[in-house]
């Protein structure tokens, strides 16, 4: 597999998050998403890493909060299918769920329901990820 770098942005009232997914040949890939929001006269940042492994492993989490505040299903929402798939081919992280929330961006969706999105999103894999960590530190099976 060739390198691979795909950047993408999703702009939000006093926030934004950026999505960075990079893979290196031989490699598995990365996806870290950065949330920079505006607390008064500050700005704040916070930032996940996840490898696809990870991913592999949330992407029925992360789909569930998805369909739950989108009715329709993902396939309806998602722009047609575009030949550049962030991730290798066989791996558990499908395009349309990686893309689904930036084609709402695109088609003027609302900048309130994406951020959402992107929080309970973002929240669900930060607490997984905690709990893994704590069953890997205490013996405990996945």
């Amino acid at each position: 597999m060739a390198d691979k770098k795909i950047n993408s942005q999703l702009m939000a009232p006093n926030c934004t998050y950026y999505f960075d997914f990079e893979s290196k040949k031989g490699r598995e890939g990365k996806l870290t998403i950065t949330e920079s929001r505006r607390e008064g006269n500050e700005f704040a940042q916070s930032q996940i890493s996840l490898d696809e492994t990870v991913l592999g492993k949330f992407i029925d989490e992360l789909t569930l909060v998805y369909r739950e505040l989108h009715p329709l299903p993902i396939q309806e929402e998602v722009a047609p299918r575009v030949d550049v798939n962030p991730v290798r081919s066989g791996s558990p992280w499908e395009e349309a769920e990686l893309k689904a929330m930036w084609n709402l961006h695109q088609k003027g969706k609302s900048f309130e329901e994406i951020a959402a999105v992107l929080e309970r999103t973002t929240n669900v894999v930060k607490v997984r990820l905690r709990q893994m960590e704590f069953k890997n530190k205490h013996g405990g099976k996945q």
